[in-house]
């Protein structure tokens, strides 16, 4: 059984890794966005891609850890914690102490990758919005303004007229 636990503490401490590479990069993602830097983020997102695989095949090695360990204490896999895990390493207060130390560390990490992810998509938002008013401006700039034709009862029947636009190809 200690040994199927310091399987499962190796496993949850390289997925702590994993994931404050991530926020490393979450936080360097931040300042990229705000420079618009777009071969720099396109570097920082391979980077995450690469490190959200290692992160994936953790995580299966410890499903297949945590089943080990369901069947041994004859529990349901769904009913396994880290804390859970801790009780049952009494006996062992290294172990105890390490399964405690990854709870409470994945905890702040991951809460905190959480509120980088937002405000990263918040700034990402914020970008497209930008994009698309400067894409509205260009295409005003653009038109002519409205002609003078009125019909019989003085309505404006008058249009606004394009020149070339902007991203036509020219002939």
């Amino acid at each position: 059984m200690a040994s199927l636990i310091e399987n499962m503490i190796t496993i949850l401490e390289e997925e702590e890794l994993l994931h404050e590479k991530l926020t490393e990069l979450a936080k360097e993602k931040a300042g990229v966005i705000v420079k618009n830097d777009i071969e720099e983020l396109q570097r920082i997102t391979e980077s995450e891609q690469i490190l959200m695989d290692g992160v994936l095949a953790a995580e299966k090695r410890r499903e297949e850890c945590l089943k080990d360990i369901s069947i041994v204490i004859n529990k349901p896999v769904n009913a396994i914690t880290v804390t859970m895990l801790a009780e049952l390493m009494k006996g062992k207060p290294e172990i105890q102490r390490r399964l405690m130390k990854i709870h409470d560390n994945f905890g702040k990490i991951l809460k905190n990758l959480k509120m980088l992810n937002e405000r990263n998509n918040a700034l990402i938002k914020e970008s497209l919005d930008m994009i698309q008013f400067d894409l509205n401006l260009l295409t005003a700039m653009r038109q002519t303004p409205i002609t003078a034709d009125y019909d019989k009862n003085a309505g404006n029947v008058g249009m606004h007229t394009t020149g070339r636009g902007v991203f036509d190809k020219i002939q």
